[in-house]
């Protein structure tokens, strides 16, 4: 096993896969490729998908959280998005730039601090809408902090 063959990180950094895996392990291994790392989301045109990429601002920071909901009250839902990640050895520094975005269309992106929201330096899990006495509610759950719950008005 690995754990036995290398007890700690310092052991296997820097040594390429056929140091660190057995000759029958890689003949029997499945080879995956990534080609594409940005942020982004899938744009549907009739039936057709096609990947558009998040403008540079939002790249800054894993995107961790997503949620569709007509926040403004125009009859069209748009996509809060927020994230951040602490999980990093010191020497990278945490990933905690990204404050959230508000994704109306194609074109219009407004970040969340200008909606009030206050997400940046949070490591953002989730989002939801929650309903209480026909009032919406915005519940965002952060890593190792308290939930923050921001009234939804328009």
């Amino acid at each position: 096993s690995l754990k036995k063959k290398f007890p700690n990180y310092k052991d296997f950094a820097g040594k390429t896969i056929d140091k660190i895996f057995d000759e029958e392990i890689l003949k029997e291994a499945k080879i995956l490729e990534v080609n594409e790392l940005l942020s982004g989301y899938l744009k549907n045109e009739n039936g057709k998908f096609s990947f558009v990429p998040f403008n540079s601002e939002m790249q800054i920071a894993p995107i961790m959280a997503m949620i569709a909901y007509d926040f403004d009250k125009d009859g069209k839902e748009e996509v809060l998005v927020a994230g951040n990640y602490f999980g990093v050895k010191p020497y990278q520094g945490r990933f905690d730039s990204f404050s959230g975005a508000l994704v109306k269309n194609d074109n219009q992106i407004i970040k969340a601090e200008v909606l009030g929201l206050n997400l940046i330096r949070k490591s953002v899990r989730h989002l939801n809408i929650i309903s209480i006495n026909n009032q919406d509610y915005l519940l965002v759950t952060l890593n190792n902090d308290e939930v923050q719950v921001y009234k939804i008005t328009k």
